[in-house]
């Protein structure tokens, strides 16, 4: 497929299988396309929704495949949630900056207070800044071209249903193989 991205819909009842099943989608449907960064070769691309049936039961516990390096994935989790609620920023790019701090205000604290004030309306958590994001330059010494940052959890949205709150989280990955579950495992 050259021409027409796809949009996927993968469901299941464990994190694995919902896994298998958009890795298979991807490589199978997705567009086929020289990757943004040529050095990294060919890309597929597509549109995904995962549906995690079971959420409680599928999301408790990472599994240990995904294990990176020396950390195990109950120490991958813990670390991802600590950098999900920092407020500085030390130079490099975090989500808990972009989500505390980064547009001049605490995101998270506003949702709250949207949500509270109006039980009816959606609210938005935006980590992405395109022109900070996607700025391309070249790297010193290779000459290859890069961009500057390209976060994978762009958006959150938050809503109320039924006086419980829900999430719907975007993002974008081009690693799907390891980033894709560190985010959802994370983001659980």
């Amino acid at each position: 497929n050259k021409e027409t991205l796809p949009s996927i819909i993968v469901d299941g009842d464990s994190f694995l299988s919902v896994h298998k099943n958009l890795l298979l989608e991807i490589y199978t449907k997705g567009i086929t396309e020289a990757h943004g960064d040529p050095w990294k070769g060919t890309a597929r691309s597509a549109s995904v929704l995962a549906i995690f049936r079971d959420t409680p039961n599928s999301l408790q516990k990472m599994p240990n495949i995904y294990k990176q390096g020396d950390q195990d994935p109950a120490l991958v989790r813990e670390n991802y949630k600590k950098e999900l609620l920092r407020f500085d920023h030390d130079g490099t790019y975090t989500y808990g900056e972009r989500t505390r701090s980064y547009f001049g205000f605490d995101q998270l604290e506003k949702i709250k207070k949207v949500l509270k004030n109006d039980p009816n309306h959606a609210a938005t958590i935006q980590r992405f800044d395109p022109i900070k994001d996607m700025t391309p330059y070249l790297e010193e010494g290779s000459g290859k071209q890069k961009f500057t940052h390209d976060p994978c959890l762009t958006h959150d949205i938050f809503f109320i249903l039924n006086n419980k709150i829900h999430s719907f989280h975007i993002a974008r990955a081009h690693n799907t193989v390891n980033a894709y579950p560190e985010n959802i495992f994370g983001l659980f």
